[in-house]
């Protein structure tokens, strides 16, 4: 980011150590794998490990830290789940490179509203879809009919469920903005705006992204459809990783924010040492 100078070796040490707690945090600490129905989202705040390595360290860093992650995870500690989905290395590439460029051209805007404005929209168009989805996708229905739920409630449940989630997140965000963390100092000028942007901006592309990992390595590697194997069709496994989105996008928000002012001070501190 902006105004930090870091030497290529400290980058690849941080990138070592990132990537460590990325292994940790996303196989260890996430829950994964919640239920059968569901072992294609995760709760972890490992994703936030990988989002500031881009913002610290830059997009191919980033991208690195992501791939190696779950590449070495899955080596290490997750072949119990299944066969390794190469599209998913694709993925969390992405998800290594898409925050650098987010928080660039956020910071380009040269405004705290800017970030608030695309953190309240992303956020609106995020649950919009979800909302849309519960009464629209055909392989919603079919997985209430194959839990024995009547289709209709159902439906009215998981939309009350998704107001929820949907309100908790806007509420929760805007307490810590309140609380001025916003106004903290944090590398590279970002702030708690900038940071919760880029959670969103990565939910809202893992949603869909994630989802067609999914359906790809299901038909081409498996010889099988989604839906066959869980029930689900693509857009019935957008909702569920939509739902998800709601509790990964504040937590790996504030942990980003966490580690932006942590590493603003450390970083502080070393050039009053080295002054």
């Amino acid at each position: 980011m902006k105004g930090l100078k870091i030497r290529p070796v400290e980058k690849v040490a941080f990138a070592a150590f990132l990537l460590s707690l990325n292994m940790i945090l996303n196989r260890l600490v996430g829950l994964a794998q919640v239920g059968l129905l569901f072992s294609f989202a995760r709760i972890t705040p490992g994703t936030s490990i990988t989002l500031f390595a881009s913002l610290l360290l830059g997009p191919f860093y980033g991208a690195f830290v992501g791939v190696a992650g779950d590449a070495l995870g899955w080596v290490l500690m997750g072949q119990w789940t299944g066969a390794f989905n190469f599209f998913l290395s694709i993925y969390y590439a992405c998800v290594g490179i898409l925050p650098y460029f987010v928080a660039k051209l956020l910071g380009l805007a040269k405004s705290e509203k800017v970030p608030l404005v695309v953190c309240l929209v992303g956020f609106l168009a995020l649950f919009a879809v979800a909302f849309a989805l519960v009464w629209t996708a055909p392989g919603i229905e079919g997985l209430f009919v194959k839990a024995n739920f009547d289709v209709g409630l159902a439906r009215i449940i998981v939309s009350v469920i998704f107001a929820v989630f949907a309100l908790g997140t806007f509420v929760g965000f805007i307490l810590l903005y309140k609380k001025k963390f916003g106004e903290k100092k944090m590398i590279g000028g970002l702030n708690l705006p900038i940071c919760f942007a880029v959670a969103l901006a990565v939910e809202l592309f893992a949603v869909f992204a994630k989802s067609g990992c999914f359906v790809a390595f299901y038909s081409l590697i498996l010889g099988t459809s989604v839906f066959e194997a869980t029930g689900l069709d693509y857009w019935g496994l957008v909702v569920i990783n939509t739902a998800f989105a709601a509790i990964n996008v504040p937590l790996n928000a504030y942990l980003l924010s966490l580690y932006c002012t942590y590493s603003h001070h450390m970083i502080r501190e070393n050039s009053r040492e080295e002054a």
